[in-house]
């Protein structure tokens, strides 16, 4: 058997395996997403909410619609992904938000939210929030967010928003799918 059959087919392999692990898609890790997501949710606060705490309801729910998602996919082609990976992606939304990642919220448990409705403080103090878990574009540029906001039985809105990333800070490109109730 010829030996150079074989170790040139693993080199070339060998190679191609290290560029897949070390080229520069690397995949971001959890503690990259975490600041991440930290980052855009302390920019929509700060910024966009012109708030400098939230009450936030601890579970984020899944919002985004496929209607919705079609106008931002079709409108933003160098997203770099599909109205099918978005929703997926939205589907597994599990996030439990907590003050590691969002320290400006006042979090508020699912056993307190019915306490937490009905009290005089959440009037006092403003609208309750709940937000899904940012989606990312692959190369991070870029973040859908979905907020809804309640302020009473019949008083709220929600809306999705797209972001990019322009030398390391987040800024609100546009609004999407707003709702009024």
């Amino acid at each position: 058997m010829n030996l150079k059959k074989i170790i040139v087919p693993v080199l070339i392999l060998s190679g191609t395996m290290l560029l897949g692990c070390y080229g520069g898609n690397n995949p971001i890790t959890e503690k990259q997403e975490k600041k991440e997501v930290s980052n855009l949710l302390s920019y929509y606060i700060n910024k966009e909410l012109k708030r400098d705490s939230i009450y936030l309801f601890n579970k984020s729910p899944v919002l985004l619609t496929e209607l919705c998602v079609n106008n931002i996919v079709s409108e933003n082609k160098d997203l770099g992904l599909t109205t099918d990976e978005i929703l997926s992606k939205s589907q597994k939304d599990t996030i439990v938000w907590s003050n590691e990642i969002i320290p400006s919220a006042y979090i508020v448990s699912d056993k307190d939210i019915t306490k937490f409705n009905n009290s005089a403080e959440r009037v006092k103090k403003g609208q309750f929030f709940y937000l899904s878990n940012p989606i990312f574009s692959k190369d991070y540029k870029y973040a859908i967010l979905h907020s809804e906001f309640v302020c009473g039985s019949r008083c709220g809105e929600g809306s999705t928003q797209l972001f990019k990333k322009e030398n390391d800070n987040w800024r609100l490109l546009k609004t999407y799918c707003k709702t009024v109730n």
